[in-house]
Formats: C-alpha cells, sequence, structure tokens
C-alpha cells in the first residue's frame, strides 16, 4: 500500500484524514470505511486494472475526468477531477468510488491528488 498511496498527493478535504499506507490499506480493505465505524469482517482486495476480461472497455466506462466544476478551487492549479466508479475487488465491479483532484503543480507537470474512496 505504501507503493499505491506513494503515486499520489492526498488530501485532507474529505474525511480530514491524515492518510498513511496503514489507513489507505484499511479503507480500502473494509469497503470504504474505518473499522473502527464499521466492519463487516471481510477483507476486500482490489484487482488491477489490466487483470480483468476487458481493460479498455472497463476505464472507458468507470473513470471519468470532470473539467467543468472547479468547486471554490484555485483554477491555476486545480484543473479538474477524476471519479474511478466501480473500484474492481476480487476480479469484478464493486461499488466503490474513489475520487482525485487533478492538480497542475508546473506547466509541464500534472498530478492526482488523492480526495476519498467510498461506498457509492
Amino acid at each position: 500500500m505504501a507503493d499505491a498511496l506513494a503515486m499520489f498527493q492526498t488530501s485532507t478535504e474529505s474525511f480530514d484524514i491524515v492518510w498513511t499506507p496503514a489507513l489507505f490499506e484499511e479503507w480500502i480493505c473494509n469497503y470504504g470505511m474505518l473499522r473502527a465505524d464499521y466492519d463487516d469482517g471481510e477483507y476486500h482486495k482490489v484487482t488491477s486494472l489490466f487483470d480483468l476480461p476487458d481493460p479498455q472497455q472497463y476505464i472507458e466506462k468507470a473513470i471519468r475526468v470532470e473539467r467543468r466544476s472547479f468547486d471554490g478551487r484555485d483554477r491555476d492549479r486545480y484543473i479538474g477531477w477524476v471519479h474511478y466508479d466501480d473500484v474492481p475487488l476480487y476480479g469484478r465491479p464493486s461499488d466503490l468510488t474513489a475520487r482525485f483532484f487533478i492538480l497542475q503543480t508546473d506547466p509541464t507537470t500534472v498530478i492526482l491528488e488523492f480526495l476519498d474512496i467510498h461506498v457509492m
């Protein structure tokens, strides 16, 4: 999970959480919530998009980029959102959604800033 979390910046905006690799893993493995809040007794595992039968079709359906709604963010830095619906668990779509901001850090660099993952 440390490698996954290191791939993007994190935001505390949605849940006022400081994301650590352990917390990120717990949140995903407990189906989008803390075990202290609700423990479903299962350990959910994310599946790579590329392990799905038709990854390109899945990507086109599940990942949406919104470039018009900035929700009060600095338009010079934030250039949109990414909504990743149906995050795959155990090789099939689930009802987890991950959200990211698209942040431009300089004229040639764009990064994802993780906002949250939750059940839709």
